[in-house]
């Protein structure tokens, strides 16, 4: 079980990226979204790739 620091480490981790497009105009959400699309489909096949080889 995680301890309630790692936890709340954890949640804040995941929570201020998504609290930071609060700041950032919707010009730049529309220009950088297709990078960040394929970013996670390439990291996704290369989560793949590595579980598939146990690295």
């Amino acid at each position: 079980m995680i301890s309630r620091k790692h936890l709340g480490f954890t949640l804040s981790i995941i929570a201020i990226p998504w609290l930071s497009m609060f700041f950032i105009g919707k010009h730049s959400i529309r220009r950088y979204s297709l990078a960040g699309i394929f970013i996670i489909i390439f990291e996704i096949i290369n989560h793949l790739y590595g579980h598939q080889r146990k690295w």
